[in-house]
């Protein structure tokens, strides 16, 4: 499952994160987060910009570049 939340709607990521782990909870099902990993899109990541960016989302680890069925994203 990948949850794509644009960086101007990132406070709302730890919220949604949770409503992901409840409804996981509800159905039985475990989410690893040794492999969960979180990656954030924005134009203004652009290098010599200072902009504030959010905390990492709880025990995820944030990335700037991953593999998804082959290809690789970058931030």
């Amino acid at each position: 499952m990948y949850v794509i939340v644009p960086a101007c709607s990132a406070n709302t990521i730890q919220d949604k994160m949770e409503h992901i782990q409840d409804r996981a909870t509800k159905n039985n099902v475990t989410i690893n987060h040794e492999k969960t990993k979180e990656i954030l899109f924005s134009a203004n990541l652009r290098p010599g910009n200072d902009i504030q960016l959010p905390p990492p989302c709880q025990d995820n680890e944030r990335v700037t570049s991953l593999v998804t069925l082959g290809v690789v994203i970058n931030d």
